[in-house]
This record gives C-alpha cells, sequence and structure tokens, in this order.
C-alpha cells in the first residue's frame, strides 16, 4: 500500500517543469483549466477547434486579436457572444483567453 502511494506521488514529479503532454503536443498546466473551461461555454458556438462559426461566432482560428483583447471580449460580450463577466472569474476569463489565444493558427 505504501508502494503504491509513493508511485504516485513519483509520477507527479516527473521533471518537465510543470507542462503536461498530450497528443496534439505539450500544454501548460494553464491552458488545460482554459480548455476546460471553452468546452463548458463556447463550443456550442465556436466549435471543438474554435472554427465552427454557429450563430455569427467568429473563427477563433483566424482572429486578429491578442489576449488582451480577447480577455474584454470574452468578460464583455460582442454582438452575439454574451458576457461572461458575471458568470466566470477573472481568473477563469484569463485562462480561457490564454485557451483561445493557443487555437489560432
Amino acid at each position: 500500500m505504501v508502494l503504491a502511494v509513493v508511485c504516485f506521488s513519483l509520477t507527479g514529479c516527473s521533471g518537465n517543469g510543470g507542462k503536461v503532454n498530450t497528443q496534439q503536443g505539450t500544454a501548460t498546466t494553464t491552458t488545460l483549466p482554459g480548455k476546460a473551461l471553452f468546452e463548458n461555454n463556447c463550443v456550442a458556438c465556436h466549435g471543438s477547434n474554435g472554427a465552427a462559426g454557429i450563430a455569427g461566432a467568429a473563427n477563433l482560428q483566424i482572429i486578429k486579436a491578442d489576449s488582451t483583447e480577447i480577455f474584454k471580449t470574452i468578460s464583455n460580450g460582442k454582438n452575439g457572444m454574451p458576457p461572461f463577466k458575471q458568470s466566470l472569474s477573472e481568473k477563469e476569463i484569463k485562462q480561457l483567453a490564454a485557451y483561445v489565444s493557443g487555437l489560432h493558427k
């Protein structure tokens, strides 16, 4: 039993600087919460890859906005997009903005 606990503890100390390997590459731990937030709040209009454009939603793969502009848009809404500043914390909006910035191709 103690050996199992030690093994689980060691797997968290992989020495990779807090990064998590994914099939599409390496994502920092700050983008992982952003991905979950995106999946829970944005996929319906933007699609899982950000390019769906349902109901006039922006194609997030080609937008020319920096993370500050993305943060403002998520917070305050834009066109048909509702504001999220009442339903998400500032930290969550920053995580979401970081994730959305990473969708740009």
